[in-house]
């Protein structure tokens, strides 16, 4: 009937559809990581098991006309709890918010969502038991194509067009509509259960044979190793460009197109050719990741997304050949959900603890070849022929069902086509060998090394640079160092976050971003605290602390504040003699500034929650210079580059202030969405482009200034590295807390 079509896709179409919704609310009360999306795929495939869980045990112990009511009834109290509001905790841990995390979605999302989770294996349950001939996995590839339409038409059309507060309500109206086609469902199944009563549950499972262990173990597994690669390469993608739905749903949407391909017919999936693809990707993705190579997005995209959708379809073709009869399909979704939940746990609270660098990726790969590789290994081996019960023997209401059951579990019990053992030593060696590469990227490590550190918002890497290795007449390698160029240097993922000279004589002079060429530095110069008489001290304020370079700017009686999430950046770059310092100095740009008599201090925690927890105080900072530096890389956080965010970096400025935005990004063309800013708020603004200088240590940079003050504005003609000061330009999009949209600033 098509009402239980229309149901199965309306549910996987909502489930799917609040994941990115809803992770998008959430995400700036906590910084903008990449491991917020990953906690939230923790949440969804943990109640997703509880959901699977729910279906398998009503399936198992109630009767399908009373499990049918419950359910209705139930859908009916979700919808009671509609719309879904989150809403902001009153204190953002410093340190790993995981936990407060899966609380919030909990609270606000996690009844309808426990029901929508149990929707699909209940629906496909009960199409089965009003149409024993039919086969329900074409409900479950049509489950996988409705997820699929809700996550690609997420980032492409609802993002961009409606703002969150409307897409909230477009979905509790399609929970609305859910509840009447799920009504219409239970009519249906009443109505064919009085004309013909439910088989009992025995007579089917003496034809269609229990699973065994051994087979789901490996479901477990290929759930499992799926879930670990989906959320590594999502990571991946993330890390260095910008947590957004565009970049959350791409990867989730091949892996969701595996499952419909798997699912829908065995001629999709390949083993051997897949799992080439597979393997060749690995090695190229290893290479490019340890040559430290610079990409394109579209580049980036191509590669990450098609290594997923090659390793997922290994994966589930593998469960898809592996699956059982219908009698069993609310114990197979049960246990690739508890696979799934496994995976999210590994990567979310597992891998950040356990492992210096995001190594889940490489095991992921390895552990996908391996298990498709013993897969062939098992094929290969010569099996006894399927015992099936004499067809006197066969309940004859089951006619056909029957029979086609047993075409099932053959299939399942043969999994797939032979090979002779002389091909599977050949593969096995191929495989074995990747695996030695990948082993070899994971525990090698580049450069001078000083210190590694991973947590919560990402890899932390201090390295020394300016030394070069040789081989010496004798065969011996030696280290050189060049006392010009030997600096210490900061890591965020492949993103260079300042580093410092170790020459005394050049120690504290302002590199990177922030050399006295870069827009910061030209305004921390010229700004009138400075630049006329009487001269006054600089209040100084930094959204990101990095190396804490800008601190070179500060001299005495000068106040600087920095803003830092991260508590492991300010451990690496404080000075020892601060308590949260780390115990060994790496950096001394805070130490000296304060040496000099200036003031110093770092806020750890969100700079937009810390800054209107000071309004609402009635304490505003006063900055003369207020210094945005969050969007250089390591997924910029679009909550701190928002119209209602500018209104609280005003309300801290002096009266003749500025806000300096560094939107250097090798990905994002930022400098359009600051400009909308200004000009929505009728501010005058600059851009400083300052070119690269490597034997001086400066980086190519670009700074956006915004200030209300006609002077600076004035005086930046006169500087060679800035544009035209201008106040109307709207030509750019306009991001707000409740919309914002990266598509249309991606260079592609």
């Amino acid at each position: 009937m098509a009402v239980f079509g229309v149901t199965v896709f309306l549910s996987a179409f909502l489930l799917f559809q609040v994941q990115p919704m809803i992770a998008k609310s959430i995400l700036p009360w906590y910084g903008s990581s990449p491991a917020v999306w990953t906690a939230c795929m923790l949440f969804f495939q943990t109640v997703l098991l509880a959901g699977y869980s729910y279906a398998h045990i009503t399936t198992t112990f109630l009767g399908r006309r009373v499990q049918a009511v419950v359910h209705l009834v139930l859908l009916m109290l979700a919808a009671a709890t509609l719309p879904i509001s989150p809403h902001a905790p009153t204190e953002t841990p410093v340190g790993n918010p995981t936990w407060q995390i899966l609380g919030v979605l909990a609270r606000s999302v996690g009844f309808p969502y426990l029901l929508l989770s149990a929707s699909g294996p209940l629906f496909q349950a009960w199409y089965t038991s009003c149409f024993p001939l039919r086969s329900h996995y074409r409900l479950y590839s049509l489950s996988n194509i409705g997820s699929l339409v809700a996550l690609l038409g997420y980032p492409l059309v609802l993002e961009p067009t409606l703002s969150l507060g409307y897409q909230n309500l477009l979905w509790s109206c399609g929970f609305g509509v859910l509840l009447l086609s799920a009504a219409g469902c239970v009519w249906h199944l009443l109505r064919l259960s009085a004309t013909a009563p439910e088989l009992p549950r025995q007579a089917v499972e003496e034809v269609e044979s229990r699973p065994t262990w051994g087979t789901m173990i490996q479901w477990f597994l290929y759930a499992a190793t799926g879930t670990v690669l989906l959320l590594a390469i999502t990571n991946e993608m993330c890390q260095d460009v910008a947590v957004v739905p565009l970049l959350w749903v791409l990867p989730l949407s091949v892996y969701l197109l595996s499952y419909i391909l798997c699912f829908d017919s065995d001629f999709w999936y390949r083993r051997v050719l897949f799992l080439v693809i597979t393997l060749a990707g690995s090695i190229l993705l290893s290479l490019l990741l340890s040559r430290f190579i610079d990409l394109s997005i579209f580049q980036q995209i191509v590669l990450y997304v098609g290594l997923c959708f090659s390793a997922c379809m290994c994966c589930h073709g593998e469960l898809s050949r592996l699956r059982p009869p219908s009698t069993w399909s609310t114990l197979f979704y049960l246990t690739i959900a508890a696979g799934g939940a496994v995976g999210g746990l590994l990567v979310a609270l597992v891998a950040p603890a356990i492992f210096l660098r995001y190594w889940e990726l490489d095991l992921g790969l390895v552990a996908v070849c391996l298990l498709v590789w013993l897969a062939m290994v098992r094929d290969a081996r010569p099996q006894a022929a399927t015992q099936q019960p004499p067809q006197d023997q066969v309940p004859t209401r089951l006619g056909r069902a029957a029979r086609r059951a047993r075409r099932v579990a053959s299939r399942a019990t043969e999994s797939g086509p032979r090979y002779s053992q002389g091909f599977v030593a050949l593969v096995g060696i191929g495989v074995l060998s990747t695996q030695a590469f990948l082993g070899s990227h994971i525990f090698f490590e580049y450069g001078n090394i000083l210190r590694l550190e991973r947590n919560f918002y990402g890899v932390l890497t201090v390295a020394l640079k300016g030394t070069s290795r040789h081989r010496n007449p004798q065969g011996e390698i030696t280290t050189e160092a060049d006392p010009e160029q030997l600096s210490m240097g900061l890591f965020h993922g492949r993103i260079l976050h300042g580093f410092q000279f170790q020459l005394p004589s050049k120690r504290n002079i302002p590199n990177t971003y922030y050399n006295d060429r870069s827009g910061v530095g030209l305004v921390i110069r010229k700004h009138p605290a400075r630049s006329t008489e009487p001269k006054r001290p600089i209040r100084l304020g930094v959204i990101g602390l990095g190396t804490g370079t800008l601190a070179a700017y500060a001299e005495r009686g000068d106040y600087v504040r920095f803003y830092e999430i991260n508590p492991a950046v300010v451990r690496i770059a404080d000075s020892p003699q601060d308590g949260n310092a780390d115990p060994v100095r790496f950096f001394s740009y805070l130490h000296d500034a304060r040496e000099r008599g200036a003031t110093v201090e770092v806020s750890v925690g969100d700079a937009r929650v810390l800054l209107d927890r000071s309004l609402k105080n009635e304490l505003p900072e006063q900055f003369d210079v207020l210094a945005i530096d969050a969007f250089s890389g390591d997924a910029i956080p679009l909550h701190l580059c928002t119209q209602e965010c500018l209104d609280i970096y005003l309300k801290h400025l002096a009266p003749d202030g500025v806000v300096a935005y560094h939107v250097s990004n090798m990905y994002l063309n930022l400098e359009p969405v600051v400009r909308r800013l200004a000009a929505e708020r009728e501010l005058f603004s600059t851009c400083v482009r300052t070119q690269p200088d490597e034997a001086a240590g400066i980086q190519g940079s670009r700074w956006v200034l915004l200030t209300r003050n006609q002077a600076i504005m004035d005086a930046a003609r006169e500087w060679p590295e800035a544009d035209q000061p201008v106040w109307n330009d709207r030509s750019g999009p306009l991001w707000t807390d409740d919309f914002s949209s990266i598509v249309s600033i991606v260079k592609w």
